[in-house]
């Protein structure tokens, strides 16, 4: 499912089944402050007992196969 409400925070993508967060990060995600804030959202979401991913942007528009034969080896693990 595209993204979804979990806590106070609205995720990328989200797997229930896996219990899996896909975040894609974009340029304001690298700076100090956009870091601390996905540190802690990651946190969180860890609490809540989910297993977070995230990409670069540039790694999905870049090296789309690259990412969906990351997630579908992740999947299988699962």
């Amino acid at each position: 499912n595209k993204q979804r409400p979990i806590d106070n925070f609205i995720v990328d993508f989200y797997v229930p089944k896996l219990k899996i967060v896909i975040e894609i990060d974009w340029e304001s995600h690298f700076d100090e402050q956009g870091i601390a804030y996905d540190e802690e959202r990651s946190d969180i979401l860890k609490w809540l007992w989910l297993k977070v991913l995230r990409f670069t942007n540039e790694e999905v528009m870049k090296n789309f196969e690259g990412v969906c034969t990351k997630l579908e080896q992740i999947f299988k693990w699962n």
